[in-house]
């Protein structure tokens, strides 16, 4: 039973939960993670999907009590970006934004709050809406949102393409008056060109592949053994199979 000197009565007769419970009576309310999750979003609070990883018992327990942020669904402003960019960069967007923010009228406690939530943003990015309703609240004029913005181009890895272009050196005049070729219709070799700088960089990775088996030799000539940092995990294995 609640201790009726804290509860109030509502109008419709339901008794309404008290400010101080026992944890008996608080797990009657919240006893799995879909109720913890229901009451958050019963709350009223901007919640990420039930299955964003950001959302676990631990981290809405933090939020029942304060210790982390989540605004509420009246706070959020939502604007459109018609085609945003994947989810690792619009949580990249809103991390930065969040660590950045700072209103000393709202305390130390709600800002150690409000950090927690970037902090978990940025380790489990919860889905993109989510996101942009947050950036979209704390800044309007994010580029985002700007009626022109189209998202640059991504590799299958999720980095951001470049739109500078590879250039050769045309030495002598080689091109010049060159007629264009035709189409190939064969699967014939295909010439390819590569910058001087893409060249430079590759010797460089061969040299240093080189330099790290000449030392690895030397060393293992020397004392016998290959040190650890010349060959990962494998120290002293070779050696001690030949003894």
């Amino acid at each position: 039973m609640h201790r009726q000197e804290d509860g109030k009565q509502e109008e419709d007769g339901r008794q309404q939960v008290p400010r101080h419970l026992s944890v008996h009576e608080a797990a009657q309310y919240i006893n799995d993670r879909k109720s913890m999750y229901a009451s958050i979003v019963r709350n009223q609070h901007w919640t990420p999907k039930f299955k964003d990883l950001i959302m676990t018992i631990e981290y809405m327990q933090m939020v029942q009590t304060g210790a982390a942020w989540l605004p509420k669904t009246s706070d959020i402003r939502i604007l459109n970006c018609y085609d945003p960019p994947p989810k690792a960069e619009v949580a990249k967007i809103l991390y930065d934004l969040m660590v950045n923010f700072h209103n000393p009228e709202l305390g130390r406690e709600w800002h150690n709050a409000f950090i927690v939530t970037a902090t978990r943003v940025k380790k489990s990015p919860p889905n993109v809406p989510w996101m942009l309703g947050i950036i979209s609240t704390m800044n309007d004029k994010n580029i985002l949102f700007a009626k022109d913005y189209v998202k640059p181009k991504y590799d299958e890895r999720g980095q951001e393409l470049s739109d500078d272009e590879d250039y050769i050196e045309d030495k002598n005049g080689f091109f010049a008056g060159l007629p264009l070729a035709p189409p190939k219709k064969s699967k014939r070799a295909t010439v390819t060109f590569v910058s001087q700088e893409k060249q430079w960089a590759k010797q460089r990775q061969r040299l240093e592949k080189q330099k790290e088996q000449i030392e690895r030799k030397l060393h293992q000539r020397q004392y016998g053994r290959v040190p650890s940092f010349l060959n990962g995990n494998q120290s002293g294995r070779s050696s001690q199979q030949h003894h």
